[in-house]
């Protein structure tokens, strides 16, 4: 048998090296392993990229843990009613953002719950959880914009127009700030005159419609009162009509739509209309309405109407139905707004079935009945006391026997607030 030789010392002090590495990876190893996580993977982030990734309920949950097993953590509790308040929670993120309120007045925990008050209808808490933001941080513009919007929305104008000048003067080239700027101002006028017209042309040749109508309106603290005069021009006839009509409030999240008017001739307006119209704020961004029409020609027409909508961000989608009687007709529009920061100007798209006029006045309005329309418009604040608004569409009514009519129609309108 052969014998190994004995371990010389370099072949003892190479052993010990290589063991002194293994031990120094092994620690390396572990280190690693019980190391922070990377700050892109904190349970905010986490909950952020779930959420871009269409993983919302996801999201809110792992929050929700995060909070279980550390209920001190006031960051989670802001990205969480952030969240919730995006999907229109406002009652569930009101509770979580209070619950960090309590624990002291941060900034990013009042900037959440002003925008939670002010998207759910709140507006008198918004602009206090505004001012007490601003005790702490009185040169934030992002505060006075956000007390500028709630002092607007609670029918304070003139305070809110001094706190949105005060955002300008903080920062000059703030966009949100700007287009308030420009409402408010509208709204401090009290007076408007309107001019406005239309104009339909048709692929069978028949002679031009036109319309044209002036209108002065007055702001009262319940709402406005409108007077406007029509003339209609088809078929080689003209025709007047008369009209007085008023957006009453009658609480907080409820208003009307009030008119009456009359045709002294009587030639294509009916003799007398009437209309009216009641409005709810359902919360979490929901409207709702019902309303009557009543076109008395020779022979009564009845309109019932009725519409649902959903404020998403600064979009607006709502459907309008009509039914006529006593023709038992019916017909639906559906229609897209995007508005812009100043709150009113917006651009719009809508599809209609059945009748292809949104508001009925004259007998041609309503003869066509079985239209598919089409129609792009838009409505603007040009200064503060000018805007200006433009419509387009096309209808195709289906006819036995013969071609489809096609009704191509343009409006436009401008308006003066003094």
């Amino acid at each position: 048998m052969t014998r190994r030789a004995a371990p010389t010392s370099l072949t003892i002090l190479l052993r010990l090296a290589s063991a002194r590495a293994a031990v120094a990876f092994t620690l390396a190893l572990a280190a690693l392993a019980s190391a922070p996580a990377p700050a892109d993977d904190d349970p905010y982030t986490r909950a952020r990229a779930l959420y871009k990734d269409g993983k919302q309920d996801e999201a809110i949950a792992s929050l929700r843990q995060q909070l279980a097993v550390h209920p001190g953590d006031d960051d989670a509790r802001v990205v969480l009613g952030g969240m919730l308040s995006w999907r229109d929670r406002y009652d569930e993120a009101r509770a979580v953002l209070d619950e960090a309120l309590a624990h002291g007045p941060r900034g990013d925990v009042l900037r959440a719950l002003i925008n939670v008050e002010l998207w759910s209808g709140h507006p008198e808490r918004a602009e206090k959880l505004a001012a007490l933001a601003l005790e702490k941080e009185p040169n934030a513009a992002d505060l006075r914009v956000a007390r500028a919007r709630a002092l607007r929305d609670s029918k304070r104008l003139e305070e809110a127009r001094l706190e949105v000048e005060k955002a300008l003067s903080l920062a000059p080239g703030n966009e949100a700030a700007l287009g308030l700027h420009q409402s408010l101002l509208g709204d401090l006028r009290t007076w408007q005159v309107d001019l406005a017209g239309s104009t339909d042309f048709f692929n069978d040749h028949r002679p031009v419609w036109w319309d044209a109508s002036t209108s002065l309106s007055r702001h009262f603290g319940f709402g406005s009162v409108i007077f406007r005069a029509s003339h209609a021009h088809r078929f080689g006839e003209d025709d007047n009509l008369f009209e007085l009509e008023s957006y009453p409030a009658i609480r907080e999240g409820t208003y009307a739509f009030l008119s009456v008017g009359f045709s002294p001739q009587a030639i294509l307006y009916p003799h007398a209309r009437v209309a009216a119209d009641l409005y709810q704020n359902l919360g979490a961004g929901f409207e709702a309405s019902l309303g009557y029409r009543g076109l008395f020609f020779d022979s009564p027409v009845h309109i019932l109407t009725g519409s649902f909508g959903k404020y998403f961000g600064n979009w607006f989608a709502f459907a309008r139905a009509y039914y006529v009687l006593p023709a038992s007709s019916g017909s639906l529009h559906l229609n897209l707004r995007r508005y812009l920061p100043d709150g009113q100007s917006y651009f719009g798209i809508r599809y209609a079935h059945g009748l292809s006029k949104e508001e009925l006045l004259s007998s041609n309005d309503i003869a066509l009945d079985s239209s598919d329309t089409l129609a792009l418009e838009a409505s603007l604040w040009i200064t503060g006391a000018w805007t200006a608004s433009a419509r387009a569409s096309a209808a195709r009514q289906a006819r036995a026997g013969t071609s489809d009519l096609w009704d191509y129609s343009l409006a436009a309108g401008v308006g003066y607030r003094f």
